[in-house]
């Protein structure tokens, strides 16, 4: 009797486990592509490549390029539509009259299409092929295509897309010089005019279901931290021999940024702890890095002036953006002190590292009021006329902390900077989270810089929720929308520098907007604000914005969207943004970065005279060293 009821409790559970995998299969195959949130996860499993959910026309969300194109004769236009938040593109054509007419999409799987980068070994690696998500009004045959760099087929199949629904198809293969992947429809097929509908193309890892965080907090940023220091590994580039850099941006082939190879340093340093890349990489890749800043000529022109090097640069060498930024070299400065420190028995790299950051001639970027100059005319070497000091940010710090440790000054040097309370802090420069605390990323949380963090990101949180009605962080400086396009395509291009919790005044009353969180604000506030930090990290993921290979998004478009749009994630990764990711992380364990920097004697000292003259004003900010939920 016992023995039947349980036989009968385990078959009616069955059934209704059977009924609810039912349920969910056909929820998937009705929903996947154009009735599915964006926070859904039913999606195919494995690396996505291309989503349309940042709409940016050409170019995919893996940071890699696509083109349609098509034979003489044929009409084909492109858009993207969405239902429910889910972002499909539609390529529409007519014309397709016989076997030699085709329409094609052809998608890069990294760079552009005629370059020769390749796909990473941690993507190689564990890739067995590609699938895609596409749908058809009526059904329609494509020949899918794997290419390889010397443009050889390596593998191609003859598809046969369902019409009515959106559905999930698939092709295997194995192939380390993968280059692009191609969709062609061919004419002669007895449809002159059709449209097809692709999203979620993704290649095909073995993995069961898509990609979700890790649910145990420590384990999760320590995978971010490791995305965050893949981009450095990834971009890094030798533009000719025992010489590297490391791009700054994922899409843009042709510029370095001076600050970004102050992170590169810190995150080579980072890499090699954590067992990322070997001891020896790391090494080559920082002394290369460093010798390429030493053949810059930065007294004439050519390089920079008085010894400051360029904003921008190709790799090469030759400058890009002819002009000179005094905060872009102090963080550079900075992470040739951590590598000075790290390498602190290695005579090549020490000898190196000395001489460059002896090179700058600071007393050239004081004004007659004491004030440091934002940067140099770099056609005639002169100060610009924007200054440090007007008020507080950790931008300020910096760069006033490196112009003392470089040169000498009286040590009144540090009171030209304005600091100016409200609401029971010391807002930065617009109230923006990107200057809370760009000193600290060096220094580690230090009072009463620390206190003054965690108010002001508390107040970035709830500026942020109260924005957008869900626990984001990051009211910071980062590329947003440019454009919403009546084809559905997004253009990203708008740099804003002025978002924050509130307006605080050095004239730009009006200017303080919030439409775009970034995750990297909130990563920052993880040695301030832990609990709020990880809450918006994982909601940044409950929106369906994060990916196994690159980690979160950029930023995401939360606010002034139109009708038709939802939320949307820009991919494009930068190194001054996705640096700090990592510095921030390495902060709440084992501080290595602050450890390193805080062994220079040189900032040492200068930093008892800042915090000394930040102290005059601060009698009543500091707070219990406490993770405010």
């Amino acid at each position: 009797m016992g023995d039947s009821k349980v036989i009968k409790n385990m078959i009616l559970m069955l059934i209704c486990v059977s009924l609810i995998c039912f349920h969910a299969q056909s929820t998937f195959a009705k929903d996947i592509g154009l009735n599915q949130s964006a926070s859904m996860v039913n999606k195919p499993a494995g690396i996505p490549l291309f989503t349309c959910d940042q709409a940016m026309y050409g170019w995919t969300e893996y940071n890699s390029a696509y083109e349609i194109n098509h034979s003489d004769g044929v009409e084909v236009q492109a858009r993207i539509v969405r239902d429910s938040g889910n972002a499909m593109m539609k390529i529409a054509y007519k014309g397709l009259a016989d076997s030699s007419q085709y329409v094609r999409l052809d998608i890069s799987v990294r760079g552009k299409l005629d370059d020769d980068l390749l796909l990473p070994t941690e993507v190689t690696d564990v890739v067995k092929g590609i699938c895609f998500a596409a749908k058809t009004h009526r059904s329609e045959t494509i020949l899918v295509q794997a290419i390889d760099l010397e443009g050889q087929v390596i593998k191609e199949k003859q598809i046969e897309v369902i019409s009515g629904i959106a559905d999930i198809y698939q092709m295997d293969f194995i192939c380390k010089r993968l280059k692009k992947l191609r969709f062609q429809i061919e004419g002669g097929y007895g449809t002159e005019s059709g449209e097809i509908l692709i999203d979620d193309v993704v290649f095909n890892d073995g993995s069961a279901r898509p990609f979700a965080l890790p649910s145990d907090d420590q384990e999760m940023l320590e995978w971010v931290k490791k995305t965050s220091l893949g981009y450095f590994i990834r971009e890094y580039r030798s533009p000719r021999p025992n010489h590297g850099v490391v791009l700054e941006m994922s899409r843009d082939h042709d510029r370095v940024s001076l600050s970004g190879m102050g992170y590169a340093f810190a995150a080579y340093i980072m890499a090699e702890n954590d067992g990322v890349i070997g001891d020896d990489i790391a090494r080559n890749r920082i002394l290369s890095m460093l010798r390429w800043l030493d053949d810059l000529n930065c007294f004439d022109g050519s390089g920079g002036w008085h010894g400051f090097p360029f904003h921008y640069f190709y790799p090469d060498g030759r400058a890009k953006w002819p002009d000179v930024s005094t905060i872009d070299w102090a963080i550079c400065a900075a992470g040739i002190r951590v590598v000075r420190q790290h390498y602190i028995e290695d005579d090549e790299i020490v000898e190196l590292a000395t001489r460059l950051l002896e090179r700058a001639d600071w007393s050239k970027a004081i004004d007659v009021d004491g004030k440091v100059a934002m940067g140099f005319n770099g056609k005639t070497g002169e100060m610009n006329p924007y200054r440090w000091g007007l008020a507080f940010s950790e931008e300020t710090d910096l760069v006033y902390l490196e112009a003392f440790a470089s040169n000498e000054f009286g040590s009144n040097f540090f009171d030209t900077i304005v600091r100016k309370e409200k609401k029971g802090f010391f807002p930065s420069w617009f109230g923006s989270g990107f200057t809370y605390n760009w000193l600290q990323l060096w220094t580690g949380p230090i009072e009463p810089f620390a206190s003054n963090s965690r108010k002001a990101f508390t107040r970035d949180a709830i500026s942020a929720e109260e924005a957008f009605g869900v626990p984001l962080m990051g009211l910071t400086a980062c590329a947003t929308v440019h454009k919403f396009r009546g084809d559905g395509f997004i253009d990203w291009g708008n740099y804003i520098g002025h978002q924050g919790s509130d307006v605080h005044g050095t004239g730009f009353s009006s200017e303080v907007i919030r439409i775009s969180p970034a995750p990297y604000g909130a990563a920052l506030a993880l040695p301030f604000t832990r609990g709020r930090a990880i809450r918006a990290l994982r909601r940044f993921a409950d929106l369906g914005y994060v990916h196994p290979i690159l980690g979160f998004p950029d930023t995401v478009r939360m606010a002034d969207i139109p009708e038709g749009f939802g939320p949307a994630p820009n991919w494009e990764q930068v190194d001054i943004n996705i640096g700090p990711m990592a510095m921030a992380i390495e902060q709440i364990g084992a501080n290595t970065i602050g450890r390193l920097y805080m062994q220079d004697s040189e900032i040492v000292a200068a930093l008892d005279l800042l915090i000394a003259s930040f102290r005059k004003h601060t009698s009543s900010l500091q707070t219990p060293n406490s993770d405010e939920n």
